[in-house]
């Protein structure tokens, strides 16, 4: 299957840095702008991650993540949370996800993000390693 990345931010200049980072990777990458978006989007096409935003208006990302938990098919999804909420090792659990995918926007550099995201996405993206530092 084909690697692609779902970033789900209702902030549209966090998501054009973010296509723009994550678009050196080679991995297409998709937006959406709020979590009913964001459903309807991963629902019609299953990415290989969703980088999730947690405050958005209409449903936002607690609810979303809630959602893909609840679905069969999307309940083992990998999902980086970046925001700008505090980040706790109680919210990681209480949404099924690893601390270690608990991102708060302002404290990593793009760099680190684009490991993390490298991380999830295994060795099939074809990137240049020495980019990353």
């Amino acid at each position: 299957m084909k690697k692609n990345i779902v970033i789900v931010d209702d902030n549209r200049d966090v998501v054009e840095i973010l296509r723009l980072i994550l678009g050196t990777l080679g991995v297409p990458v998709r937006q959406a702008y709020d979590g009913f978006e964001a459903l309807n989007l991963i629902n019609k096409e299953l990415p290989s991650l969703v980088i999730l935003d947690l405050t958005m208006p209409y449903l936002d990302g607690e609810t979303v993540m809630r959602q893909l938990r609840g679905n069969p098919r999307t309940a083992d999804l990998p999902v980086i949370i970046f925001t700008a909420q505090q980040v706790t090792r109680e919210k990681a659990e209480a949404l099924k996800i690893p601390y270690s995918m608990m991102l708060r926007k302002g404290s990593l550099s793009m760099t680190d993000l684009r490991r993390k995201v490298l991380d999830v996405l295994g060795d099939e993206v074809p990137v240049d390693r020495a980019l990353l530092g």
